[in-house]
């Protein structure tokens, strides 16, 4: 099975849970990619495991059973892993206003912006979102990219203005989405906005403790 699985090799620690429903004695054996390999035998009908993983591999568990007639088993894992989603929200950039001045209640051309973002502390995209004009969502893009990425700590997202006559104050901004805490098992809306020069910006998405292929 996949367990602990993250976009980049980021360290953290996931509960492996195994539960007989017939309340057998079990055994059980996790290895993996970075050879922290555990192993447990015990009289008990169910086993709770604390398994470090650095991140983007996959875990195998063997599980040892009394007999062949004892079947019933429930696998589950818990982990400190957050995923970006299109669930309750689909991902995208939406301007919300573009920079510039207003002449006659619009706003002549549209932003040149690039876009950077890091997950964990490493460089995951960059790309340049050109003639972008109020109320437009930039969705196919970052939806290809970004669906299901996993995350320990945080998302940055720098946006920098390239339009050299823009007045506003700065050309750079940099929005930083934490991830969920341990608490928090229902999905999460995400529409955290940013000012960029003297426009507005918002990431959009779901987040979530469950990749998009699971519910």
């Amino acid at each position: 099975m996949q367990i602990g699985v993250t976009t980049f090799s980021q360290e953290h620690e996931s509960i492996v849970t195994v539960k007989s429903n017939n309340n057998s004695n079990l055994g059980i054996s996790l290895f993996g990619e970075s050879s922290n390999d555990v192993s447990i035998q015990t009289n008990n009908s169910q086993i709770d495991i604390n398994y470090k993983s650095i991140g983007n591999e996959h875990i195998y568990l063997l599980l040892k059973r009394e007999s062949l007639d004892n079947i019933g088993f429930e696998v589950g894992w818990t982990s400190p892993i957050t995923y970006l989603k299109s669930g309750k929200q689909s991902i995208g950039l939406r301007c919300i206003e573009e920079t510039g001045l207003s002449i006659l209640g619009t706003k002549p051309g549209g932003d040149e912006i690039e876009i950077k973002i890091s997950i964990d502390d490493n460089e995951f995209l960059n790309y340049n979102w050109n003639d972008v004009d109020t109320g437009e969502l930039e969705n196919k893009y970052l939806h290809v990219h970004l669906e299901s990425i996993s995350f320990v700590n945080n998302i940055k997202l720098s946006i920098r203005e390239k339009w050299i006559f823009d007045t506003g104050a700065g050309g750079y901004s940099l929005l930083q989405v934490e991830a969920l805490n341990e608490t928090q098992v229902e999905d999460i809306v995400l529409n955290r906005e940013v000012v960029v020069q003297s426009g507005r910006y918002r990431l959009e998405g779901t987040l979530s403790r469950t990749p998009s292929n699971q519910k």
